[in-house]
């Protein structure tokens, strides 16, 4: 039982340090999505992939904002699971 909680113990402070990467590359990640959500909707795939892609994320990286590295809008707005159905 010692043993196992001690494993416990090495997998949560992990867990906790990936957590704070995630925490502070999160603001960037919504920016991306909720941009994604308000102004792409009405336009084609390619249109799409342009803005996010060829404007916008390059728009962040100069920022300094930090966000997850290939981050895609729509693996934040959806799990494979819908995407499958």
């Amino acid at each position: 039982l010692v043993n196992g909680l001690a494993d416990e113990k090495v997998r949560w402070s992990q867990a906790v340090e990936s957590f704070g990467v995630q925490e502070a590359q999160f603001v960037g990640d919504v920016l991306l999505a909720a941009a994604f959500v308000s102004y792409v909707g009405a336009f084609n795939l390619g249109t799409r992939a342009a803005l996010v892609n060829d404007k916008w994320v390059p728009d962040m990286v100069e920022r300094k904002i930090p966000m997850t590295e290939g981050m895609q809008p729509l693996g934040m707005l959806s799990d494979d699971a819908t995407v499958a159905t």
